[in-house]
């Protein structure tokens, strides 16, 4: 009994703290500012790139490989986004952190 009050407390000072930030009333900024990666202007012509990064290969290959045809699937249902061709570019993280690292940095 001690140790669910022990933990309850915690638990309860979490949740509120979250119900208290979500509350809160937005803050106006005002004008736009990009952040840190700034805005993204695309000329007429040119495609959206889209990355992904997924295990496509290894042990869990399948469930990779799944992901990558149904983001083919959307962009082939979809055709296009605001008038530019979508092209895709997946990388296999090979389900390691060095293979992620590496696709990451081929994206």
């Amino acid at each position: 009994m001690t140790q669910r009050r022990t933990l309850l407390v915690p638990a309860l000072i979490g949740v509120f703290t979250l119900v208290g930030a979500a509350c809160a009333p937005a803050e106006e900024t005002g004008d736009f500012e990009p952040g840190p990666l700034g805005a993204v202007t695309i000329a007429p012509d040119a495609p959206i790139k889209i990355g992904s990064i997924q295990a496509i290969s290894g042990d869990t290959a399948s469930l990779g490989t799944d992901q990558v045809r149904a983001i083919e699937v959307a962009i082939a249902d979809r055709g296009t986004l605001l008038d530019h061709d979508v092209e895709l570019q997946s990388e296999d993280d090979q389900c390691k952190a060095e293979g992620g690292t590496t696709a990451a940095q081929k994206l």
